[in-house]
């Protein structure tokens, strides 16, 4: 249980730490003036394109959704002849009403559904699959009868400890390699 509680706070510390966005820093003392103006004037455009994510952009957003969806129900009722309010309590209500939100809000559903399983099930399976195999010690048991024979209980004979072979290191290496994958596609899933 430790070392699942471990894995977990691993997991999140990761996601926490390649969140959080540091400043990038061009390095111009190599460049005539004119260079220097251009790359500035890249920065700044670039700056200017990407769109913030503020709280009266998502307000607008879901307020749009509500008027759209509204609409698209009312519509889909009239067009089967019944009232609207009827219709969304119907089954079939249910499922256009679940399609429009699906419409609109789809991809971060997906998204987040994406990034939970990459996270929570994937890079933690992935990275115990790594843990465990650092482990070069083979164990041989021998079975005992136990309770009048109805039971054997195995007990640990001998214990050999040795080297890793190329293809375990390999393991270990394409293990670490995806689990580094899952935890990144898990992490942009959650950012994005």
């Amino acid at each position: 249980m430790k070392k699942l509680l471990a894995i977990l706070a691993m997991t999140l510390s990761l996601n926490a730490m390649a969140s959080t966005q540091g400043n990038n820093t061009i390095d111009v003392s190599k460049l005539t003036a004119e260079q220097k103006a251009q790359v500035m004037a890249v920065v700044e455009q670039k700056k200017a394109e990407v769109p913030a994510k503020t709280v009266d952009a998502v307000l607008t957003r879901v307020e749009q959704f509500g008027a759209s969806a509204a609409r698209g129900l009312v519509g889909f009722a009239k067009e089967i002849g019944t009232e609207a309010n009827n219709f969304a309590q119907t089954p079939l209500g249910m499922i256009v009403a679940g399609f429009t939100v699906l419409h609109f809000f789809g991809h971060e559903i997906t998204s987040l559904l994406v990034g939970v399983v990459f996270s929570f099930i994937i890079a933690p399976i992935l990275l115990t699959l790594f843990i465990r195999s650092f482990r070069c010690v083979d164990y041989t048991y021998e079975y005992k009868p136990v309770v009048f024979g109805l039971f054997n209980k195995k007990y640990v004979t001998k214990v050999e400890k040795r080297y890793m072979s190329d293809a375990e290191q390999i393991r270990i290496f394409v293990l670490g390699g995806a689990t580094v994958i899952a935890t990144l596609i898990g992490i942009t899933h959650f950012v994005i």
